[in-house]
């Protein structure tokens, strides 16, 4: 039959009288004097360790629901949230009007669904970073994306507003495109501004 010995547990035989490992008494269930002070000293050392400064790191947060997390928000996470949002709708909106036809973000082509990629990435980083204080892996994709997001917006903004025919412009920029352009604007900065006081 087996038995496990107290000291290091060790799986050994009933007819073992001493530990092979750490040399305990297996009858006595006691461990030398000289193996009790090493497993004292062992124990401080790791206790000094968790205790030192710069090495605790922050647990992973808990909520309950979506509410929960609302409520934890900074004003920067809140502000990103928002231009995500902003940056979602502004897609679904119109970005150009001419001849009497409005055309969506979506309608727009790639751009329209990598805007919405963005913005979904920028909502989901705001998640991850309550989640995971300790990180800044989010913080670094909400400017990544928030400042690729703004690229392609002022090179949509310049096609659209180029469009001419006969040296006369046709279509006008949509307000959802400006929505976008706005939010990405603000968003960016906000990103920018959380980095650096996050370093």
């Amino acid at each position: 039959m087996a038995i496990a010995c107290a000291s290091c547990g060790k799986s050994l035989s009933k007819e073992d009288p001493i530990c092979v490992r750490c040399n305990a008494d297996l009858e006595s269930r006691q461990t030398p004097p000289g193996l009790q002070a090493f497993w004292a000293r062992a124990q401080e050392t790791r206790s000094n360790r968790k205790a030192a400064p710069g090495k605790e790191t922050q647990p992973p947060q808990k909520f309950e629901n979506i509410p929960d997390i609302l409520k934890s928000l900074s004003p920067g996470e809140a502000t990103i949230l928002a231009c995500a949002f902003f940056l979602a709708l502004g897609v679904l909106a119109p970005w150009g009007t001419g001849f009497g036809i409005s055309v969506s973000g979506l309608q727009a082509g790639l751009i329209g669904f990598l805007i919405l990629l963005a913005a979904f990435v920028i909502a989901y980083s705001v998640y991850h970073k309550k989640l995971h204080p300790e990180s800044n892996g989010a913080l670094w994709a909400q400017v990544v994306a928030l400042s690729l997001a703004l690229l392609l917006l002022i090179l949509q903004y310049y096609a659209i507003h180029s469009t001419t025919l006969f040296g006369v412009q046709v279509v006008s920029v949509g307000w959802g495109l400006n929505l976008d352009l706005l939010s990405a604007i603000v968003g960016t900065v906000t990103s920018i501004r959380m980095i650096s006081s996050n370093s």
